[in-house]
């Protein structure tokens, strides 16, 4: 498998596509599955993003401010951040409702891990499901 290190989240992801699971338990696993993605591979595209910000100019200033950035914020991003970070280079389309839906999927999932009762048939976990696919499949054939 080219997952290597992702072969667990692959694992999870699957159990999410399981037909004979209720829905509440396929939009936890296909949540748990991106969020995890997410933070496996956003160091990935944090650092070519550093890299293509450092091209744009030559002049110390600019790389040390990058520098110090790198250093204050090492472990800082929060989860939409780092989803914002790898949709500049995996999302084909360049898409900006990309973002606003990986927001309102992580809304979903605030609100079922703070109690808030949802209809299980309400959540989107096919949408997730979607993001997850797409992410995984353009990391593996970007060869990052």
């Amino acid at each position: 498998m080219k997952a290597g290190n992702l072969e667990r989240v692959v694992r999870l992801y699957t159990q999410s596509l399981n037909r004979a699971t209720d829905n509440y338990r396929s939009f936890i696993a296909a949540w748990s599955s991106l969020e995890i993605l997410v933070g496996k591979i956003f160091p990935v595209y944090h650092q070519l993003l550093a890299a293509e910000l450092q091209k744009v100019s030559q002049a110390p200033g600019l790389h040390a401010y990058l520098d110090r950035i790198m250093l204050v914020m090492g472990g800082k991003h929060n989860l939409a951040d780092k989803f914002s970070v790898i949709s500049m280079f995996l999302d084909d389309e360049r898409n900006p409702e990309e973002i606003k839906t990986f927001r309102k999927l992580k809304n979903v999932r605030d609100h079922l891990s703070h109690g808030k009762e949802l209809p299980e048939d309400s959540l989107p976990t096919t949408e997730v499901q979607r993001l997850f696919d797409k992410y995984l499949r353009n990391h593996l054939r970007h060869g990052a």
